[in-house]
């Protein structure tokens, strides 16, 4: 499907934020351009830096001047690119020199720059046309991201069938980034999803019974513990040959990796977010496996925090606060048979077959493709019935 024809049913935005340290020069802005976009307006670049951060993606364009205190439009729009990539940024300048202007394309990825003073009719094209190439990323991005999101959840379906005690990990893990990223800015949490979603992807490699003792802390053979070790490894060669998941296969290959390990310069590089989304998954998944031991959502934090150097400090912090989607509902307990069982219900028990082998875990989420497998193995072994599951149903206001 042709992209630009996907394109016409993203909303336009036309929000734009322009900096300038003259105040006359902002008036202007807003008297001229008020019924055109929806402006934002700032003297201060460090105000410009924190509208953008505690905005995330909301601007289709930020305009700025070269000439400011505290630190010039270069600098600014560099930092902007970094904050929200996919926003258009557009230099204005009285100094036509020509060294500048690569200085601004190559630094700030300037999509347009211009020199003072500008035609009123150049620069509302220049505006225009920043906000139609906003529209067009935004539309390509959602494509990608149905598409990728779609194929990868078939992919973790299947490690249902194959391993459900590792899919069972995979749809906690994801209930857990979505939670965290209700109050954490990430400029593509699309990214970050799906790397969760294909995190223990390279666990196909690895023996279950290996995969169960490492993560249940039971006595584990050098041997085996290496061939764990691996798997974000393998997850990494497997992801990085996909076009556009290069960042997601770093992302994977480095979810073990110490906070301690990250270099100065790693958090001042144009990777910052691909190092960040490695940093969160670490947290993300030793966070989980403690939940997985009983361990309460509070105390999972307090003991993560007392490791020093193996995580991202502000990231635990962040973690203080999550809440998760079943928040003030009410957990029903049931006993069913298979012809009872629907999508959305959750295990409270292993589903076993009547030859003893486990089918689904405790605490697994059922969705389309596993109920199918269930009602198929039913028809040909038989389950043993009835098993427990859990329903949530929201709290009636008195």
């Amino acid at each position: 499907m042709n992209v630009r024809m996907l394109s016409k049913e993203v909303t336009m935005n036309k929000r734009v934020l322009f900096v300038d340290d003259d105040e006359n020069v902002l008036n202007g802005y807003k008297r001229f351009y008020k019924r055109m976009y929806d402006i934002v307006t700032t003297a201060k670049p460090a105000d410009a830096i924190r509208i953008v951060k505690n905005t995330g993606e909301d601007f289709a364009v930020v305009v700025s001047d070269m000439n400011m205190p505290e630190i010039n439009g270069i600098e600014l729009l560099t930092e902007v690119k970094k904050l929200a990539p996919d926003t258009v940024r557009i230099m204005l300048t009285g100094n036509a020199e020509l060294n500048l202007a690569i200085m601004a394309v190559n630094q700030g990825n300037i999509f347009r720059f211009l020199t003072k003073p500008c035609a009123q009719e150049n620069f509302v094209k220049a505006i225009d046309d920043a906000i139609e190439l906003h529209r067009l990323i935004k539309s390509e991005q959602e494509l990608l991201e149905k598409t990728l999101y779609e194929s990868v959840k078939v992919l973790t379906d299947l490690l249902g069938i194959v391993n459900p005690k590792v899919f069972f990990r995979i749809n906690r893990l994801l209930t857990i980034v979505d939670a965290f990223l209700q109050n954490y800015y990430f400029p593509e949490k699309w990214q970050l999803r799906i790397a969760t979603m294909l995190s223990l992807i390279g666990c196909i490699t690895v023996p279950e019974e290996v995969v169960e003792r490492v993560y249940s802390n039971d006595k584990v053979a050098s041997e085996e513990l290496e061939m764990y070790e691996t798997h974000p490894e393998i997850a990494y060669n497997l992801l990085k040959k996909i076009p556009r998941m290069d960042k997601i296969a770093t992302i994977i290959k480095n979810q073990n990796k110490l906070y301690s390990e990250y270099k100065e310069e790693d958090e001042n590089s144009s990777g910052y977010y691909v190092h960040l989304g490695s940093q969160i998954l670490k947290v993300l998944l030793d966070y989980e496996k403690l939940l997985d031991k009983g361990v309460s959502c509070r105390c999972a934090v307090a003991m993560m925090a007392k490791k020093i150097g193996h995580y991202n400090v502000s990231l635990l912090e962040s973690m203080k606060n999550i809440k998760f989607l079943d928040n003030g509902l009410k957990k029903i307990h049931k006993q069913i048979n298979i012809s009872e069982l629907q999508v959305g219900m959750i295990l409270d028990a292993d589903v076993m077959s009547k030859n003893g082998n486990l089918l689904a875990p405790r605490n697994l989420e059922i969705n389309d493709h596993m109920l199918q497998r269930l009602k198929n193995f039913s028809k040909r072994i038989g389950v043993n019935e009835p098993f427990d599951v859990v329903l949530y149903e929201r709290n009636e206001k008195k």
